[in-house]
Order: C-alpha cells, then sequence, then structure tokens
C-alpha cells in the first residue's frame, strides 16, 4: 500500500460518466471519498485510460459529452451521498473537443473519515 503522501498526489483518469447512471454515481463518491480519507488526490473526468506495464496512463482526451453532467449536478451527487457531506473538494470544467473534462481536487477538512451513504 502506497503511503499518504503518495495518495496524496496520485492523479485518477476515468474516461467517461457514463451518463450518470446509478453505477457512474457510485463510483464517482466511491472514488471522491476515498481520496478524501486518504488526504486528498486529484481526479480527472474525460481523459481515456490505458494500461502500461501494469499502470493506468492517461492516454487520449475524451471528453464529457452528456448535457446532463454538469459541475452543479457532480457537486450535488457528492454532496447528498456523502456522510458527512463532503464539502472538501473543487470541480474544474475545461471545454475540450465538443465536451467538457471536469477536473476534481479533494482534501481533507475533517478529522473524521468521510463514507458513501
Amino acid at each position: 500500500m502506497p503511503s499518504s503522501d503518495l495518495r496524496r498526489s496520485l492523479f485518477e483518469t476515468v474516461s467517461k460518466l457514463d451518463g450518470l447512471t446509478d453505477r457512474a454515481k457510485t463510483e464517482l463518491v466511491t472514488d471522491v471519498t476515498a481520496f478524501a480519507n486518504a488526504g486528498g488526490g486529484t481526479i480527472i473526468y474525460g481523459v481515456q485510460e490505458q494500461q502500461h506495464n501494469g499502470q493506468s496512463l492517461a492516454a487520449a482526451i475524451s471528453p464529457v459529452t452528456d448535457t446532463h453532467v454538469t459541475q452543479d449536478r457532480l457537486r450535488d451527487i457528492i454532496h447528498s451521498n456523502t456522510d458527512p457531506a463532503l464539502r472538501g473538494f473543487s470541480i474544474t470544467p475545461i471545454a475540450a473537443n465538443g465536451g467538457t473534462v471536469y477536473l476534481m481536487v479533494t482534501w481533507l477538512l475533517v478529522l473524521e473519515s468521510v463514507s458513501a451513504s
């Protein structure tokens, strides 16, 4: 298991939010809470992954094109599905190739752990 210093500097790339299906929402909340509980990190939605020597690496921009996926909607999903409600994160939308790449940065603001509700 990596040290907490290493976990704080990890970047996670995820290709799409899959139209905000229940599975996509669960994965979003799971990823964000895991990073918050590990001291923070960065998650990028809208980047394709490829495997290289057993590691996932960013391969290409693959923006989220579903217009139902917005910065406000993502924030609402995270707030309403974490306990206590996670507030220690930012979401930055970046326009790219006919869609949006979402850069999420999480940090730990509370001393208790955050879980998916």
